[in-house]
């Protein structure tokens, strides 16, 4: 990666297939088209690389959230990580050889695994309608095996379920810290602050930062709804005493 992670700034990887909806959770959580509330200043990049997408407030970089490629081949890629390591469970030092010296067929795997062996965590994204493979099962093993903290988001597209769900859920709570329910196209201001909150319970590396952002995102929060207020009571002092003068015949 071309951004080497600060050691001050916590620092989220979000990870996950193509089409499951990490660019939307990410838009979500940050509200990209609205620079007044979160500010974010994104690194332009290819889809196939990691984006990573600061959360600044007053000039300081608080956050960061890392888009990364989706998994390509994840069982072939969590074979060739056991085959490197060998008997047992592989762990940082197994997932760091592998990205020096596998092939480019892994690529993808490769370069989303980079921020984590930097030390980031992980906010991993699915799509709970679809059905529980084999290949996402391969996922969640790689994503467990780095040690990072790891919070799941099951990202419900027009809050539609499916009837692996409860599967899902029970798989990803073996494998991650946290397990959250999120709809990135219809979340509220409440749903996007308890996301936030959430990485609270699975980072306590950069507590104070994090506490930090979360009650700078309220008072601006805050603030747009006082300005808001008073847009209102200024219109209506307007509107009442607004006076027409017309001559009747």
């Amino acid at each position: 990666m071309n951004h080497p992670l600060p050691k001050d700034v916590p620092a989220f990887a979000v990870v996950g297939r193509v089409n499951m909806g990490k660019s939307a959770v990410i838009a979500t959580l940050l509200e990209i088209d609205d620079n007044e509330l979160v500010r974010v200043s994104p690194t332009p990049g290819e889809t196939t690389r990691c984006q990573p997408h600061r959360v600044v407030f007053g000039g300081r970089e608080c956050v960061r959230f890392i888009d990364t490629p989706g998994f390509s081949r994840p069982i072939e890629a969590m074979r060739a990580i056991q085959q490197i390591h060998g008997a047992g469970t592989p762990g940082l030092e197994a997932l760091r050889t592998f990205v020096a010296e596998a092939g480019e067929e892994f690529g993808d795997e490769k370069r989303l695994l980079v921020p984590l062996l930097e030390g980031a965590g992980v906010l991993y994204v699915v799509d709970p309608a679809k059905p529980l493979r084999d290949d996402f099962l391969a996922e969640m093993e790689i994503l467990r095996w780095t040690g990072r903290p790891r919070l799941a988001l099951l990202n419900r597209r027009e809050n539609v379920s499916g009837p692996d769900e409860d599967a899902w859920k029970s798989r990803l709570g073996g494998a991650f810290n946290l397990v959250r329910t999120f709809d990135a196209h219809h979340a509220r201001y409440d749903e996007r602050l308890r996301l936030l909150k959430a990485l609270l319970e699975i980072e306590e590396t950069h507590r104070p930062m994090l506490e930090e952002t979360i009650r700078l995102v309220e008072n601006e929060w805050q603030g747009r709804r006082e300005e808001v207020a008073e847009a209102i009571i200024t219109f209506l002092e307007t509107a009442l005493c607004l006076r027409v003068n017309a001559t009747l015949e």
